[in-house]
């Protein structure tokens, strides 16, 4: 690191020093041979000294902030989509990406699909196509997964369409999808995997069922304190009510999950995520 710091101080000084040269006699003699016109010049000479004093160093940062204002403004819908959607990268989900954009289209609302989680803090909302799979850089690190978390503290705002979020981790280095939810002993049946030792889980401290009634089989949320329900139909079990749709707030941001099977017959559940996205964006950061 600190070699890297040295290197740029040194690049700083060089700017500086070749700026001071253009504006002294000998740079002008130089550029005449050059064929530089005195306004190139003194282009080149403002360029160099902005690097050299540091400044141009911050507009990376303007650009970033004034991307974030834009598309907070005009509210636009991040994709986070590196891949097309198939049986081996999501799960509970039977559409395509194009079909979803053509749906995000049809109905007017601004998106931009992202293949890099680098871009999430750019955008308010981020939209997880892939059901209970999630893109994941590293998953034996969980990169992505930190990341997404670390977004949604910050104020943005993640939705889940489909099963269970974060079950699985489809590693883009080994291009398959990986099982990240622990293994545990369960007398008789030997090792399972169970939804409560799920990532969601662990980090909501909920319970998670697959649940029975008259109408579908379900996979649902405990109604926990200070968690938001959107489904109109809850599951009661021994007293404890269970959702299908909930918002969590995690941090100045909030998490939507919408764990119905998601396909050509139910796309509006889509869209009711994003609406419910955007109520809930703009009231980042308050008390629920």
């Amino acid at each position: 690191m600190r070699y890297w710091q040295s290197i740029k101080l040194r690049a700083r000084e060089v700017c500086l020093l070749t700026a001071g040269a253009i504006f002294s006699i000998a740079g002008v003699e130089l550029f005449k041979k050059w064929n530089f016109s005195f306004e190139k010049q003194i282009v080149v000479a403002v360029v160099l000294t902005l690097i050299g004093a540091g400044i141009l160093a911050l507009f990376p940062r303007a650009l970033t902030l004034m991307l974030k204002i834009f598309f907070r403004w005009r509210k636009v819908v991040a994709i986070f989509a590196p891949h097309e959607i198939d049986n081996f990268n999501s799960s509970w989900v039977e559409l395509t990406i194009s079909e979803i954009k053509k749906l995000l289209k049809d109905r007017g609302i601004h998106f931009c699909r992202i293949k890099t989680d680098y871009l999430l803090d750019l955008f308010p909302i981020c939209l997880n196509p892939y059901g209970g799979v999630y893109p994941e850089v590293d998953a034996g690190k969980l990169v992505s997964l930190e990341k997404i978390f670390s977004y949604v503290n910050k104020g943005g705002v993640y939705i889940n369409v489909s099963d269970i979020p974060f079950y699985f981790a489809f590693d883009r280095s080994l291009h398959r999808r990986v099982d990240i939810t622990p293994l545990n002993f369960a007398e008789s049946k030997g090792f399972n995997r169970f939804f409560d030792f799920s990532v969601t889980a662990s980090k909501f401290f909920v319970q998670i069922k697959g649940s029975l009634d008259n109408e579908s089989f379900g996979r649902r949320f405990s109604l926990e304190d200070r968690m938001i329900n959107f489904d109109q139909k809850l599951h009661i079990d021994n007293g404890i009510k269970y959702s299908r749709f909930v918002g969590v707030g995690y941090g100045k941001g909030f998490f939507i999950f919408s764990t119905e099977a998601m396909n050509r017959d139910n796309l509006n559940r889509i869209v009711d995520c994003i609406s419910k996205g955007f109520e809930l964006s703009n009231r980042r950061g308050h008390s629920i």
